[in-house]
């Protein structure tokens, strides 16, 4: 029995929070990277909390910070589904992304 448990304990994945912290005024290349990285998370089977801070006078265009998460949002879509909703507390505004679950039919 113990055994049986060891080996299915080898077989489970354990899936981690990973977090992106993005800037609401970011140049496009920063943001292909980060981008990238969100997308190899999300391939790997983590979940991704995507954070945009804020500060100064940022604070009073807390759109811009929603239209950076719509941004990523879009961008992966194809391979992850947004958690709850976007939320903003403070200087952040956050979105959780999961990946989608692969069809085991699709599989060739």
């Amino acid at each position: 029995m113990a055994k049986k448990e060891k080996e299915s304990k080898k077989k489970q994945k354990n899936i981690q929070l990973k977090e992106v912290r993005l800037r609401t005024r970011i140049a496009e290349n920063d943001f292909n990277v980060k981008l990238k990285k969100i997308r190899d998370f999300l391939e790997d089977g983590d979940k991704v909390q995507i954070t945009v801070m804020f500060s100064g006078r940022e604070m009073q265009h807390k759109d811009l910070g929603l239209a950076v998460l719509e941004k990523v949002q879009t961008a992966v879509e194809d391979i992850a589904v947004v958690e709850g909703k976007l939320s903003s507390m403070g200087t952040r505004s956050f979105a959780t992304l999961t990946p989608k679950k692969k069809d085991s039919k699709n599989k060739k």
